[in-house]
């Protein structure tokens, strides 16, 4: 990945001017990258609920006794 990267920042773009993006995949993966956020969001608030800001123990929510 790094390496490619490179080569992007070096030689730009290396897609040939035939081969255009593809709408629906673009939304099918704007719609994926969103879920993908949304559950780190709510696994990251659950966990927060559930251990608090100290060690976590896995046996109730500690936030909510």
């Amino acid at each position: 990945l790094i390496a490619f990267a490179f080569q992007l920042i070096i030689w730009g773009s290396s897609m040939p001017q035939s081969m255009t993006p593809l709408p629906l995949l673009r939304v099918l993966a704007t719609i994926l990258c969103f879920y993908v956020v949304v559950i780190g969001a709510v696994n990251f608030i659950s966990v927060g609920v559930q251990c608090g800001f100290g060690e976590c123990h896995t046996s109730g929510y500690l936030l909510l006794k």
